[in-house]
């Protein structure tokens, strides 16, 4: 039986993208196929935490702690009760979910028409997604610029919304003082070569390690170059750095 390591499981309400605002469950996966400048989870890259931690009640903040790995029936056991408490979607985020896909394939099958899944994704691993598009409602996409992360993922992306565009999707872009206007373009074209509708979200990076914040004028004209070629183009901070609910 597939196993998973996981950092954290708890009720709270979404702090970035479209769907800012909605409570959501989060199941939080330890370990990234990545490592961006200005990524906020320590448990991504590191070593993996033999224990995490579980929201006893939706939303009190009062956290119990399991041990690692988990079985995909002892996530449902927890998931399952907490959807029952009127959340609108489960949030899969990390990490990166997709390096669990044996474990999703089992959960999922397990969790699907409990309540939406919502697949919160840096976006390369296209062929995983493709086993497990069925089971997932919306998609929630990173585009990593190569500013972010030293590696050019042009490809992986493009095959990647390819897929995703089977179900609602949106791009997300985090853009730092360093972003170039090139990077930007090349996303925009690819999302374009898709489909012109998809959903762009430009998120100002919150300053964190190496990664600079990109100033309200900057991010504006981008808004405005990327509304040329794309309809649905929304400026969305990381409201929950603002208001830490998560």
């Amino acid at each position: 039986m597939a196993t998973a390591f996981l950092q954290e499981i708890f009720s709270s309400v979404q702090g970035e993208g479209i769907y800012l605002g909605v409570r959501q469950i989060f199941v939080r996966f330890q370990r990234c196929n990545l490592a961006c400048i200005y990524c906020d989870t320590n448990e991504a890259t590191g070593e993996l935490n033999e224990k995490f931690r579980v929201e006893t009640v939706p939303g009190s903040g009062d956290f119990q702690w399991l041990e690692n790995p988990v079985t995909p029936r002892q996530l449902m056991d927890v998931a399952g009760k907490m959807a029952a408490e009127k959340h609108h979607s489960i949030s899969l985020t990390g990490g990166e979910p997709l390096l669990y896909k044996e474990f999703l394939l089992e959960f999922l099958n397990l969790f699907y028409g409990t309540c939406p899944v919502l697949l919160e994704t840096n976006g390369t691993r296209w062929e995983d997604l493709k086993e497990l598009i069925s089971l997932i409602d919306i998609i929630s996409m990173d585009f990593k610029l190569p500013s972010a992360t030293g590696l050019s993922l042009w490809d992986c992306h493009e095959k990647f919304l390819k897929i995703a565009k089977e179900k609602e999707v949106y791009v997300k872009l985090v853009v730092t003082a360093e972003t170039k206007k090139q990077e930007v373009d090349r996303a925009v074209k690819l999302i374009q070569r898709i489909d012109n509708a998809i959903p762009l979200i430009l998120q100002p990076v919150t300053p964190v390690k190496k990664a600079k914040a990109i100033s309200p004028r900057d991010i504006i004209s981008l808004q405005d170059y990327c509304s040329l070629s794309l309809k649905d183009v929304r400026v969305i901070p990381q409201m929950h750095k603002t208001f830490e609910l998560l």
